[in-house]
Parts: structure tokens; sequence; C-alpha cells
């Protein structure tokens, strides 16, 4: 066996290389038939999920003409979860996009079945090498964590029929409550989409916020928008983007959001920066710190607000911060605090030094909804990076670091709100490649929940971006006894939040090869990240 990580669409291969056998005497000759299978996630009413891919490469000397294929759903879990089967092909095009399937040429399609079973085909290719996908549509009422899978027994071309030595590979894409594409790289005349945000707003309602990179995937100051879109029925879908800060070219662009919540009816603050680069700005030319707010939930925003002056740079009035060169806020979920106080974390250049280890940590604050903003004591001197902040139950403010270096990630501790910190510990088993992730707090038992829990999600590789993994915590931070993979191919940043319902949303950047990151919405239940072991129980005191 040999297995390969193919760039498709979010697909991670697992690829046999099987000898076709001929029972006739064939007009064209297929000399190899590779099949690899797909092994990310996918949700509930997805339609058109590439299951298995098959690269047929032929001699050249004549078209192929299909006329069937014959399967087995070994592997599935239900039959049930899946309404229908479509074979496409795409040429010699080693892509695959559900939501250009009409694009493809389809060959066919049949109903799911048990046992084995024939898929009839009528299309023709002339291609040396050739792509076929064999597609599920996943129904609306599948089960969460039920397998979706295939083999393929033979495949019939008008010259012969193609008998696999080798009918199935390990391996077979997952339900998820949903695992939704909401942009892709090109769409709405944007190169480029990153830097993922996302927050459960009070009256339920999903909002996110992300980079619309228009010329390019590169940080400020590029030419950057920051959009966000609203869902109101639990990540099914998703109003139009609203763009709340509009670049109008190179340096005159903004980008990397937070979101959190404040005391105000509908309440929310996104914060952001924009203008000249982090590592370009200086004392004298720096870069700026925004926020926009709703009152609403997220449907409409005040136009950005410029706050760099109370934080640092030629017009801070504290001496100190007055000579700081640049900040920026990690992209994710802030915090609002039990007594009103909004949080975020930013990165920090306090000199003029422009290397990664000359990055501290700050934790900026408002106690007043953000009208006026407050500097804690430094968290992290040098070597710091996007960080992230929750509260625990005692008050004491927890704060999580990315490890540049890569390796376990970084946190420290306060309990007198910023004024002081504890020493910088590691997390020996959060071994992240130097990305920027997410913590918030699940259930409390000070909120009157059956226990304390705290989600964190960071790519779970040493060196690499990807298999964004979410994290389990029962004891505040101090351990994550429970981890488990909601993308296991190429993934980095990624936000957090809880539904109404009590189920867990992740906001991604997925790597689908269309040549920069698409931004994924994922959600699933406690039930499945602990395998069964734990469960939600809805706190009625706090829904009265």
């Amino acid at each position: 066996m040999k297995i390969n990580l193919y760039r498709g669409t979010w697909f991670l291969f697992f690829t046999f290389h099987l000898l076709a056998v001929s029972a006739q005497t064939l007009t064209q000759e297929m000399v190899d038939v590779r099949l690899s299978q797909v092994k990310n996630k996918t949700g509930r009413g997805n339609r058109n999920e590439p299951i298995l891919k098959l690269t047929v490469t032929t001699d050249g000397k004549s078209p192929v003409t299909y006329t069937n294929i014959r399967l087995n759903m070994k592997g599935t879990t239900s039959i049930e979860d899946i309404t229908g089967i479509k074979i496409y092909t795409t040429g010699d095009v080693d892509i695959f996009d559900p939501a250009q399937a009409n694009t493809y040429l389809k060959l066919g399609e049949c109903k799911p079945m048990n046992g084995d079973f024939d898929c009839r085909l009528n299309g023709e290719q002339s291609m040396t090498t050739q792509y076929l996908w064999i597609t599920y549509d996943i129904s609306e009422y599948a089960m969460e964590g039920h397998l979706a899978d295939a083999e393929v027994l033979s495949l019939s071309t008008t010259g012969g029929i193609f008998d696999l030595s080798e009918t199935t590979v390990e391996g077979a894409r997952e339900i998820l409550l949903s695992c939704k594409r909401i942009y892709a790289p090109g769409e709405k005349g944007s190169k480029s989409y990153r830097i993922p945000a996302i927050i459960t707003a009070k009256d339920g309602s999903l909002v996110i916020a992300t980079d619309r990179r228009k010329d390019n995937s590169t940080d400020l100051p590029e030419d950057i928008d920051v959009i966000v879109n609203r869902s109101t029925d639990g990540g099914k879908t998703w109003s139009d983007a609203i763009t709340i800060a509009r670049g109008t070219g190179r340096y005159q662009g903004y980008g990397d959001a937070a979101l959190a919540r404040t005391q105000e009816e509908g309440g929310l603050i996104c914060i952001f920066v924009g203008g000249t680069g982090f590592f370009e700005s200086t004392s004298e030319v720096s870069n700026r710190t925004y926020i926009c707010k709703s009152s609403d939930n997220g449907q409409t925003w005040t136009e950005p607000k410029d706050i760099t002056d109370q934080l640092f740079g030629k017009g801070c009035s504290d001496s100190v911060r007055y000579d700081w060169h640049g900040s920026f806020c990690a992209s994710g979920a802030g915090l609002l605090g039990c007594d009103g106080t909004v949080y975020f974390v930013f990165a920090v250049r306090e000199t003029a030094a422009r290397g990664i280890a000359d990055i501290s940590n700050y934790v900026y604050y408002s106690r007043d909804n953000g009208e006026t903003w407050h500097v804690s004591s430094c968290v992290k001197q040098d070597n710091g990076n996007e960080a992230k902040i929750v509260e625990l139950n005692d008050g004491t403010l927890l704060v999580s670091i990315r490890n540049q270096h890569k390796g376990p990630r970084y946190y420290a501790t306060s309990k007198d709100k910023g004024q002081s910190w504890s020493g910088i510990e590691e997390w020996p088993e959060m071994v992240e490649p130097g990305c920027d992730g997410d913590i918030i707090y699940y259930t409390s038992i000070k909120e009157g929940y059956d226990k304390n829990r705290m989600l964190h999600s960071v790519p779970a590789h040493p060196s690499k971006r990807e298999n964004v993994s979410v994290y389990l915590s029962y004891d505040e931070g101090k351990t994550w006894p429970v981890v488990k993979s909601i993308c296991p191919v190429g993934s980095a940043y990624s936000s957090l939040c809880i539904l109404e319902d009590g189920t867990i949303g992740a906001y991604v950047e997925v790597e689908d090869g269309l040549g920069y990151y698409s931004m994924y919405f994922v959600n699933f239940s406690l039930d499945w990240l602990t395998d069964g072991a734990d469960h939600f129980i809805a706190n009625s005191a706090r829904e009265e």
C-alpha cells in the first residue's frame, strides 16, 4: 500500500495501485487504476460529497467510453444516511469541488443499496489520465458519527469489464452535524479568505468575522476587508456578507478580527487592526486598532472607531506605551468577564526590533463596553504571539499563547485581573505547530451545569498546520485528557462557539486544493467529541 496526501477538495487519500484485468479484447488499454478514499469529515445535508476517487490511466490511443461501475457500500454504517449516489468525471483535473458539481460530466447515478449493485454509466473521455469520483448525498437526518464508505468491484467500458484486484482502501468519511463551506478562494471577487472568528450572540444567532483578502492571501498592509455573516438556524444557512471595514488599497486595509459580547442588549464588539503591517509599524506611523459595535446581535454595525491612542504610539498619554511600535489582536474569541469587562489579548512590538522573538503579549480591556480601554501588565515578555483568554470560576484570567517555536502550547494566569501574571507554563499534551487557536469555557459548575468543561482548538501536529483538533478539559485548563480531530488535513486558524442547543461550533481555515484556504463551519456534539463518554445536560435554571 502507498499512502499519499492529495490536495483535491479537502481530501485525505489512502491510495492503492490497482492492476486492471480485462475479460475481453480491448479497443483501448487501461494501463493503471488508482483507487483513493477521502477521509475527512462530512456533514448532514451535504450533496455530491466525494467518497472515492478513481485515477484511470490509459494508453491514450482512443477515447474511453464508460458504461458501468459495480459498487458495494461496505463500510457505510447505515445506507439510510445516504440519499443518492452519483458518479462524475473531472477529466484530467485532479480536483472535485462539490459546489461546482454541475460543471462536471455526470456519468451516472443510482440509489443506495445493500450488497453488490451496478450503476450504469454513460460518458466518454479521451485523456491519458482521467479522474472519476463516487459521490454521496448525505441525508439531513444522518446520524452523527456514522461513516460513509464504498468499494469498487469493477469498472466497465465499451472495451470490456475491469475487475479490480483491490476493491477498497482504508478509511471512510465521518458524518458530523454540520460541515459546511462558507467561503472558497476566488468567490465573490476575492482571491482569498482567511482569519476566522465566531461567536454566539445573546439571541442565539451565530456571527462570524472573516478577512476578505482581495488580491492575495498575504497579511496587512494588503487590501483587506473585514466582513461579517450571521446565521439564525444553527449554521445551516448564512446571511450575505456585511462589510464592516472596507479596504481601499494597500496600506488602507483592515484585518485580524476578534469578537466578544458586551453587557448591552444585543451587544457585540469586533476589534481589528488596519493600515500598515504589524512588522512595518513604528511608534510614529503605527498600525491602527479599531472597533465596530452592534446592538442588534450582529445585524448592523457602527463605523470603525480608532482606539489606538488609548493603547500605544505617539498619540498615547502613557510614557512607556508612547514608544511601542505595533500591536494586533489574535483573531477569534474575546471574553466578556463576569463583571462585564471585555478582554482581548494583543501581540505587541515594544521596540523597533522586527523578529518573531521580539513579540510580547498584553491584555487590552474595557469596563464600559468598549468606550475606553486599558492595558494590563505584560503577560509574556518576548517569544509571544497570538493568544486567547478565558475566565475561571474564581475570577482568575487564563491566557493561552501560541508557541512560535512549535511544541507544547504556553499559558499564564492572573489572579488580580491582569495587574500581575504567573510565570509561563506549558501544556505537554497540546503540542502545536505555531498557530492561532481558540479557547472558550463550555459549561461551568458556577453557572449550574453538572461539570466544568473548557474547550481549546488548535492543529494537533508538532510541525505542520494540519489536523485541527478540539481538546476538552474538566479541571479549568490544568489538563486536557480528551482530544479529537475535526479536520484531519491541512488546516490552520480556528475559532469556537457554543450553540443554543449545547452543541459545539467551529469556524476553521481548511486547505482544499484551490490555492488558498477555504473557510468551513463545523458543528458537533459533546457525545461525539468524547466518543459517548460525556453528555451535555441543559441548565434549566440558566434557561429561565
